[in-house]
């Protein structure tokens, strides 16, 4: 085999095992280390994954026989305020933040920039059930499951996209909140928001439904 022969076989070789190297990190990046979620209870479940630095935290705890109770309150509903109920509550955070961040906006003064994806269920009345599904258009999916996305400024947050769908005749609601902190504001928020809302994808991307 001529020099330049072996040459161009040693080139092709190193470029391949580069190219593994680099398919291998990005897939540690965003799956390898990761941290798997198992929601599940006789009414609703999901699983997920999120990052290995991530932590899950459940919201008020709803027993099976508070659910049901929810639930059959939300089915029959005759009062004049129609509106859906909550039976379950999840975030999963990449920082132990205090209870109240994401909801009350509650900031204590050092707190560094991160995020929050947090997943309601709720049971929607059957009188404004289709009402609300006629607002689910256009391509996206999750768990193959239809959804919409809307967005709303948050004090403290900024832009919070909010996505909902149906499944087993249960709305299911994911928030994305992603706080910068003072410090990062003026020198590279728009990095930390990128950076936030791939990893959000990346986790939305592999929810899936257990029941």
């Amino acid at each position: 085999m001529e020099k330049k022969q072996v040459f161009s076989l040693i080139l092709a070789i190193t470029v391949v095992v580069l190219l593994i190297l680099i398919a291998g990190f990005f897939w540690y990046r965003y799956f390898g280390y990761s941290r798997k979620y198992l929601i599940q209870n006789d009414y609703y479940g999901f699983k997920l994954n999120t990052q290995r630095s991530w932590i899950a935290e459940a919201g008020p705890s709803y027993s099976q026989d508070n659910i049901r109770q929810l639930l059959g309150e939300c089915k029959n509903d005759k009062t004049s305020s129609i509106s859906a109920y909550k039976i379950g509550a999840f975030r999963f955070k990449d920082q132990r933040y205090p209870q109240d961040f994401g909801v009350a906006g509650n900031f204590p003064t050092g707190l560094s920039s991160g995020a929050i994806l947090e997943v309601t269920v709720n049971c929607v009345p059957d009188k404004i059930k289709s009402s609300m599904e006629k607002y689910i258009s256009g391509n996206l999916k999750v768990a193959g499951e239809r959804a919409s996305e809307a967005f709303l400024d948050l004090s403290g947050f900024g832009r919070i996209k909010y996505i909902s769908f149906f499944h087993n005749n249960l709305q299911y609601k994911i928030s994305e909140y992603i706080y910068v902190s003072p410090e990062d504001k003026a020198k590279n928020e728009e990095q930390i928001r990128k950076k936030y809302a791939e990893i959000f994808n990346k986790i939305i991307s592999n929810f899936e439904f257990v029941k």
